[in-house]
């Protein structure tokens, strides 16, 4: 004899987890649509906000809960941040030498 299938749908037990992104929201998956990228921000801006040390715990943290494609944003966002900051930092030592620009560029090679 063969047995008869049932005709109901087995409907598996989802888990609900919380949104990693802190809003606190019941989801199936990691996040809520959208929610990946604001995490990503956020996780940008407390970057930018820390000291050295500080940066690397949250960019460790970043690559453990974004997706390849955001930690790419990531880094990228990070890395125009730094040469940002490099780039105003040069500009602010220049214009610290004797007012002229010319002169304090000559000066650096002696």
């Amino acid at each position: 004899m063969t047995k008869k299938r049932s005709t109901q749908p087995t409907t598996e037990a989802s888990t609900v987890a919380h949104c990693l992104c802190g809003c606190g929201q019941e989801v199936t998956r990691r996040y809520k649509p959208g929610h990946d990228a604001r995490h990503a921000s956020a996780l940008f801006r407390e970057w930018e906000a820390a000291s050295a040390p500080q940066r690397v715990m949250v960019a460790e943290r970043a690559s453990q809960v974004l997706s390849p494609a955001l930690m790419a944003k990531f880094r990228a966002s990070a890395a125009r941040a730094q040469a940002k900051a490099e780039a105003q930092a040069w500009a602010a030592n220049q214009n610290r030498g004797s007012g002229n620009p010319v002169k304090a560029v000559l000066d650096i090679g002696s």
